[in-house]
């Protein structure tokens, strides 16, 4: 086990009807003017944007509106947030919905404070040392973006997806309520629940000695996420299956899957680029598409890792004569749960077989000083390349 530090500050408010409370937290905190953020109109559909305002007028909570959220966030409508707070000295970003509201909101605190222009943070030119407090109600798990430092943004400009991950962003409170997921059709849901896998994925891939307990954690979240996104897919109104999905998003990415062990990240680092240059993709069916690619790709070289997978996550038997057979059963069990999500396995059934590949390896390379992505191994653009055409 390596050495970490740990910081979750989030106040997470779980369980049925919790929705009601957004008003009444706020004026708790002394939050009593806030920047109400959100996208997609089925908030507004299903009612609860009506819920989340009303709340905030029976605590005499202000609020100010800002729909800009984008599908994949986008620095624009960020910083047209930015300057909207500013304008009207809230005092809170508030969040409804998924990662991309969320995001688009932490985007949108870090701004505020600063005199430059926001994206100057994903280009490494500044560092988020302050931001305007965040909160969250969210609406569909799976970024985990709701208790997680992380921010994702793309700039439509230049065709770039970059995350960073200042502590300044961490929500002040989320309200999980999980009634509110139970309109989500499963196939907008599984994707986010493949982000989730993901997200637990890339820390367990790991050579760490030692850390019996951290792989335990990730290994129960990802076997919750292997049960319950084909039962959410079967009956997406159970408010119970959803219960759970909510908790497994929450732990996978609020890092304590990853205590005291050395994370990969690879996939993550080879599908941002592509859902940045190819907004229509959705991050987490493209990260299906890479993960079983670089899987087949390396996991002869790791076979304690992938043989640990099979077993512990994917429930394979041990072949005990033969550890390459057990780590590639493991890979094909994972690729048949992909297929029972109704998600990609490649890229073509996602209209990028065409895509720009070479650019594409070379610039989830280039974002890396080393030139190389990734943790369990190290991959320069050539090999994350292959990869990307193995997916062909």
């Amino acid at each position: 086990m390596i050495d970490y530090v740990w910081y979750a500050p989030t106040r997470v408010i779980y369980g049925r009807g919790r929705t009601d409370e957004v008003g009444e937290r706020c004026a708790r905190y002394g939050f009593m003017k806030v920047l109400l953020v959100w996208g997609g109109g089925s908030v507004e559909r299903t009612g609860t944007l009506g819920r989340v305002r009303a709340s905030l007028e029976a605590a005499g909570v202000e609020r100010v509106e800002f729909p800009g959220a984008l599908p994949n966030p986008d620095v624009e409508p960020v910083r047209e947030g930015v300057e909207l707070a500013r304008r009207e000295r809230v005092q809170l970003v508030l969040a409804v919905g998924g990662g991309s509201a969320i995001d688009t909101a932490k985007g949108i605190a870090v701004g505020v404070p600063y005199e430059g222009d926001v994206w100057d943070f994903f280009c490494k030119k500044a560092r988020p040392t302050q931001a305007l407090p965040v909160a969250t109600v969210l609406t569909i798990p799976g970024t985990g973006s709701e208790t997680s430092r992380n921010i994702v943004l793309s700039n439509a400009e230049t065709g770039e997806k970059i995350g960073i991950a200042p502590e300044v962003t961490r929500p002040n409170f989320s309200i999980l309520d999980p009634e509110l997921c139970t309109t989500i059709p499963p196939r907008v849901a599984a994707p986010g629940i493949y982000d989730m896998f993901s997200h637990t994925e890339e820390r367990y891939m790991s050579e760490t000695t030692h850390a019996d307990t951290t792989y335990g954690v990730a290994e129960a979240v990802l076997r919750s996420i292997i049960d319950n996104g084909p039962r959410m897919m079967a009956d997406p109104t159970n408010v119970d299956i959803w219960g759970d999905l909510m908790v497994a998003g929450d732990l996978a990415h609020n890092s304590v899957t990853a205590f005291g062990i050395k994370t990969d990240w690879t996939n993550h680092g080879i599908e941002e680029p592509v859902s940045g240059m190819y907004p229509q993709l959705a991050h987490g069916a493209g990260l299906a598409i890479t993960t079983h690619c670089w899987m087949r790709y390396v996991y002869r070289r790791h076979l304690d890792v992938f043989v640990r997978f099979a077993v512990k996550v994917m429930g394979v038997r041990a072949d005990l004569g033969d550890r390459e057979r057990t780590a590639l059963a493991g890979i094909e069990a994972l690729e048949d749960w992909t297929r029972r999500m109704g998600l990609p396995l490649t890229w073509g059934e996602v209209g990028l077989a065409d895509a720009d590949f070479e650019a594409l390896a070379r610039r989830a390379c280039g974002y890396h000083s080393d030139g190389c992505v990734g943790g369990l191994e190290k991959l320069n653009w050539e090999q994350v390349l292959e990869i990307y055409r193995m997916g062909l």
